[in-house]
Protein backbone atom coordinates (compact mmCIF):
# COMPACT_ATOMS: atom_id res chain seq x y z
CA UNK A 1 0.00 0.00 0.00
CA UNK A 2 1.43 3.40 -0.70
CA UNK A 3 1.74 6.59 1.48
CA UNK A 4 -0.87 8.12 -0.71
CA UNK A 5 -3.62 5.24 -0.18
CA UNK A 6 -3.47 5.34 3.03
CA UNK A 7 -3.74 9.19 4.00
CA UNK A 8 -6.32 11.75 2.76
CA UNK A 9 -5.78 15.17 1.06
CA UNK A 10 -5.02 16.90 4.12
CA UNK A 11 -2.04 14.35 4.66
CA UNK A 12 -3.33 12.59 7.65
CA UNK A 13 -3.32 9.40 7.78
CA UNK A 14 -6.79 7.54 7.43
CA UNK A 15 -7.35 5.83 9.85
CA UNK A 16 -5.58 8.83 12.37
CA UNK A 17 -8.86 10.55 11.13
CA UNK A 18 -11.56 7.16 11.76
CA UNK A 19 -10.06 7.15 15.40
CA UNK A 20 -11.14 10.76 16.22
CA UNK A 21 -14.27 10.60 13.99
CA UNK A 22 -15.22 7.67 16.12
CA UNK A 23 -13.84 9.00 19.45
CA UNK A 24 -15.74 12.42 18.37
CA UNK A 25 -19.14 10.50 19.28
CA UNK A 26 -17.92 9.43 22.68
CA UNK A 27 -16.98 6.12 21.78
CA UNK A 28 -14.27 4.20 24.02
CA UNK A 29 -11.35 2.98 22.36
CA UNK A 30 -12.63 -0.80 23.09
CA UNK A 31 -15.81 0.14 21.01
CA UNK A 32 -13.76 2.14 18.60
CA UNK A 33 -11.70 -0.63 18.02
CA UNK A 34 -14.74 -3.09 17.11
CA UNK A 35 -16.08 -0.76 15.02
CA UNK A 36 -12.91 -0.45 13.15
CA UNK A 37 -11.71 -3.79 13.35
CA UNK A 38 -8.96 -2.88 15.14
CA UNK A 39 -7.06 -3.44 19.05
CA UNK A 40 -7.67 -0.90 21.44
CA UNK A 41 -4.21 -0.56 21.94
CA UNK A 42 -3.82 0.58 18.67
CA UNK A 43 -7.25 2.77 18.42
CA UNK A 44 -5.19 4.31 21.40
CA UNK A 45 -1.71 4.98 19.34
CA UNK A 46 -3.80 6.59 16.52
CA UNK A 47 -5.53 9.04 18.92
CA UNK A 48 -2.39 9.54 20.85
CA UNK A 49 -0.44 10.42 17.10
CA UNK A 50 -3.45 12.17 16.19
CA UNK A 51 -3.30 14.48 19.12
CA UNK A 52 0.28 14.81 19.02
CA UNK A 53 -0.14 15.91 14.99
CA UNK A 54 -2.49 18.83 16.36
CA UNK A 55 -0.07 19.60 19.66
CA UNK A 56 -3.29 18.94 21.46
CA UNK A 57 -3.15 17.66 25.01
CA UNK A 58 -5.96 15.57 25.38
CA UNK A 59 -8.78 13.91 23.10
CA UNK A 60 -11.26 16.26 23.19
CA UNK A 61 -9.05 18.98 22.15
CA UNK A 62 -7.66 16.49 19.93
CA UNK A 63 -11.31 16.42 18.23
CA UNK A 64 -11.62 20.22 18.76
CA UNK A 65 -8.40 20.60 16.72
CA UNK A 66 -9.82 18.42 13.84
CA UNK A 67 -13.37 20.11 13.70
CA UNK A 68 -11.21 23.45 13.13
CA UNK A 69 -9.12 22.24 10.45
CA UNK A 70 -11.91 20.71 8.91
CA UNK A 71 -10.32 17.49 9.13
CA UNK A 72 -13.48 15.69 10.48
CA UNK A 73 -16.96 16.82 8.96
CA UNK A 74 -19.01 18.75 11.53
CA UNK A 75 -21.79 17.23 13.04
CA UNK A 76 -25.57 17.82 12.07
CA UNK A 77 -27.11 20.66 13.61
CA UNK A 78 -29.65 19.87 16.19
CA UNK A 79 -32.19 21.75 18.67
CA UNK A 80 -30.47 22.09 21.81
CA UNK A 81 -31.48 19.37 24.17
CA UNK A 82 -30.64 21.09 27.84
CA UNK A 83 -30.40 24.22 29.19
CA UNK A 84 -26.65 25.00 30.99
CA UNK A 85 -26.46 26.91 33.95
CA UNK A 86 -24.14 29.57 34.06
CA UNK A 87 -21.06 27.71 35.99
CA UNK A 88 -21.62 25.19 32.98
CA UNK A 89 -21.60 27.61 30.41
CA UNK A 90 -18.44 29.07 32.07
CA UNK A 91 -16.41 25.82 31.83
CA UNK A 92 -17.58 24.56 28.29
CA UNK A 93 -14.52 26.38 26.77
CA UNK A 94 -12.26 24.37 29.04
CA UNK A 95 -13.91 21.04 28.95
CA UNK A 96 -13.24 20.94 25.37
CA UNK A 97 -9.91 21.91 25.50
CA UNK A 98 -9.06 19.21 27.74
CA UNK A 99 -8.45 20.50 30.85
CA UNK A 100 -8.01 19.75 34.32
CA UNK A 101 -10.35 20.04 37.11
CA UNK A 102 -7.74 21.42 39.15
CA UNK A 103 -6.44 23.59 36.05
CA UNK A 104 -9.96 24.70 35.58
CA UNK A 105 -10.66 25.79 38.75
CA UNK A 106 -7.66 27.51 39.01
CA UNK A 107 -7.91 29.55 36.04
CA UNK A 108 -11.56 30.68 37.57
CA UNK A 109 -10.60 31.09 40.84
CA UNK A 110 -13.68 28.34 42.04
CA UNK A 111 -13.43 26.03 44.43
CA UNK A 112 -12.43 22.34 42.81
CA UNK A 113 -15.96 20.55 44.33
CA UNK A 114 -17.90 23.12 42.36
CA UNK A 115 -16.37 22.76 39.23
CA UNK A 116 -16.06 19.06 39.55
CA UNK A 117 -19.62 19.35 40.16
CA UNK A 118 -20.75 21.41 37.15
CA UNK A 119 -18.38 19.62 35.31
CA UNK A 120 -20.20 16.52 35.79
CA UNK A 121 -23.61 17.93 35.44
CA UNK A 122 -22.46 19.47 31.69
CA UNK A 123 -22.01 16.72 30.69
CA UNK A 124 -25.41 14.78 32.07
CA UNK A 125 -27.52 17.62 31.13
CA UNK A 126 -25.63 17.06 27.62
CA UNK A 127 -25.95 13.17 27.68
CA UNK A 128 -22.82 12.16 27.59
CA UNK A 129 -19.79 10.93 29.54
CA UNK A 130 -17.33 11.29 27.18
CA UNK A 131 -15.41 14.89 26.89
CA UNK A 132 -14.77 14.20 23.05
CA UNK A 133 -18.21 14.26 23.07
CA UNK A 134 -18.73 17.36 24.85
CA UNK A 135 -17.04 18.86 21.62
CA UNK A 136 -19.20 17.40 19.21
CA UNK A 137 -22.41 18.09 20.95
CA UNK A 138 -21.52 21.93 21.57
CA UNK A 139 -20.96 22.12 17.73
CA UNK A 140 -24.08 19.94 17.12
CA UNK A 141 -26.53 22.09 19.37
CA UNK A 142 -25.15 24.88 18.63
CA UNK A 143 -23.59 25.81 22.31
CA UNK A 144 -20.24 26.47 20.32
CA UNK A 145 -18.77 27.05 16.49
CA UNK A 146 -15.60 26.34 14.99
CA UNK A 147 -14.51 30.02 15.48
CA UNK A 148 -14.88 29.87 19.28
CA UNK A 149 -13.13 26.79 19.34
CA UNK A 150 -10.44 28.17 18.28
CA UNK A 151 -11.23 31.22 19.94
CA UNK A 152 -11.47 29.71 23.04
CA UNK A 153 -7.83 27.70 23.05
CA UNK A 154 -6.34 31.01 23.80
CA UNK A 155 -8.67 32.28 26.37
CA UNK A 156 -8.38 28.94 28.17
CA UNK A 157 -4.41 29.31 28.11
CA UNK A 158 -4.71 33.24 28.82
CA UNK A 159 -7.90 33.53 30.87
CA UNK A 160 -8.55 34.65 35.03
CA UNK A 161 -11.66 35.41 36.79
CA UNK A 162 -14.89 34.78 34.85
CA UNK A 163 -13.76 36.93 31.82
CA UNK A 164 -14.23 33.75 29.58
CA UNK A 165 -17.68 34.30 29.77
CA UNK A 166 -17.51 36.80 26.90
CA UNK A 167 -16.60 34.33 24.43
CA UNK A 168 -19.81 32.22 25.36
CA UNK A 169 -22.72 31.79 23.08
CA UNK A 170 -25.91 33.46 24.38
CA UNK A 171 -28.04 31.54 26.98
CA UNK A 172 -30.88 29.30 25.84
CA UNK A 173 -34.13 29.77 27.11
Amino acid sequence: MTTASRTDVTGVPKREVAVVQVIAFGLTARRAARILGLKPSTVESYARKAGQRVGASGRAATVSEFYVRKWIPLPEPMPVAASLTDGQRELLPFVVWSKTYKQMASRLGRPLASVRSDTVQLMQALGTKSRPHVVTLSLQYGLATTEQLRTWVSLVSEVQGTAVAGGLPPARE
